[in-house]
């Protein structure tokens, strides 16, 4: 629609038309956001007492770490392993929807976008609804499993019935859903480990692991393309790398509350 726009191709409109709100919103957080307890307007007098307690006692009972600790901590190294697991999935499966729809034999464009805004919109409700229950319940390693297989069951679903829009779109739908409610999650597991500097350190070292998912996971899902013609083996080991990282949760993180 916008392609020649202002003497723009429409990949420039893409990036503009994506970037920009990102951008403002940014800005718009810097002043928006209370900077501590005290300052935050919405919480009355004995609300902000009890986080400040809590906070307090979540501190003591934490060892204070150094950098050096947080980097040679071997579960930090872990949780980098797990969270490339979940962002493998995220990515991969992100980056090649809209290809995968398109193979089940939409050919419009507008249907293709529209269609891929299903599972997307379906995985912010997961997300949130993951992350209540999880706070809620105070539970976090089995919610993570059963997340984790949801994703791995979607994902390779969406792969086994490519040629069927509905499943394949339902599929997906369940696969991206179960991943972002894995990540929703996860980052409760190395903050209740780490403190100090430690977890500044710890927590860089989590993230930059597990991002290289993002550039591993699309990649071999366009290796796998090119070389086999259709996507579906590369959704297979999406979906198995998602349970691999649940099952890492549940069988070598301690069974206590995060």
């Amino acid at each position: 629609t916008f392609t020649g726009a202002a003497g723009l191709a429409g990949w420039k409109w893409l990036f503009l038309l994506e970037g920009i709100p990102s951008v403002v919103l940014g800005v718009a957080t810097l002043f928006y956001l209370d900077d501590s307890i005290e300052s935050a307007g919405w919480l009355d007098r004995d609300e902000k007492k009890l986080l400040e307690n809590n906070i307090a006692a979540e501190k003591e009972a934490k060892t204070n770490h150094s950098l050096k600790d947080g980097l040679v901590e071997w579960r930090v190294w872990f949780f980098g392993v797990v969270y490339f697991c979940f962002v493998s999935g995220l990515y991969g499966f992100s980056f090649w929807l809209p290809q995968m729809i398109k193979s089940s034999g939409v050919g419009s464009e507008l249907r293709i976008g529209l269609l891929a805004a299903v599972p997307n919109g379906m995985a912010i409700a997961g997300m949130l609804w993951a992350g209540r229950s999880s706070d809620r319940m105070l539970e976090r390693r089995w919610h993570t499993l059963v997340c984790g297989l949801v994703a791995g069951l979607g994902l390779m679903l969406s792969a086994g019935f490519a040629a069927d829009t509905c499943i394949a779109v339902f599929s997906a739908t369940l696969g991206l859903a179960g991943v972002m409610a894995c990540l929703s999650i996860f980052w409760s597991f190395p903050t209740a480990i780490l403190s100090g500097t430690a977890a500044a350190g710890g927590i860089a070292l989590v993230n930059s692991v597990g991002n290289l998912g993002g550039f591993a996971s699309p990649y071999m899902m366009g290796y796998v393309k090119d070389l086999t013609g259709d996507l579906s083996s590369g959704l297979f080991v999406l979906g198995a790398l998602v349970i691999l990282g649940a099952v890492l949760v549940i069988v070598f993180v301690p069974g206590r509350d995060h």
